[in-house]
């Protein structure tokens, strides 16, 4: 029994570090909008129900899971700027490794929504 309490108590501490985690990104708010000023394809990569929510202007929504199947459908130049989004970055990590292996060669992960949208000129509602 005393081999499960351990157990317990490190999977809390682990879903506790991972919920209170910094963002991960891999550009600044500023870089982002950048290369969104410049022509990037711009990808929340939220839940729908996230998406609804609030996302950025301009950006399309394609959930980190489908990415690697839904994205090769609509862009075939692999040259193309990418820039994602999610919450916290995690998920749009996971997007931009998914695409990588695919031979996408210029994918950002720009972090979580909420900085960039203080940083957008005026993110949807």
């Amino acid at each position: 029994m005393s081999k499960l309490a351990a157990l317990l108590v490190s999977l809390a501490a682990l879903f506790n570090s991972l919920a209170n985690a910094e963002t991960v990104s891999d550009i600044s708010p500023a870089k982002a909008q950048q290369l969104i000023s410049k022509g990037a394809w711009l990808i929340d990569v939220r839940t729908a129900e996230e998406f609804n929510a609030g996302h950025l202007d301009g950006a399309r929504h394609i959930e980190y899971q489908a990415i690697a199947t839904q994205l090769p459908q609509q862009l075939t130049d692999k040259t193309q700027p990418i820039v994602l989004y999610c919450r916290s970055g995690r998920r749009a990590d996971i997007a931009k490794q998914a695409l990588q292996q695919l031979g996408y060669n210029a994918v950002v992960n720009a972090g979580g929504y909420e900085e960039l949208a203080s940083a957008s000129p005026a993110p949807n509602k």
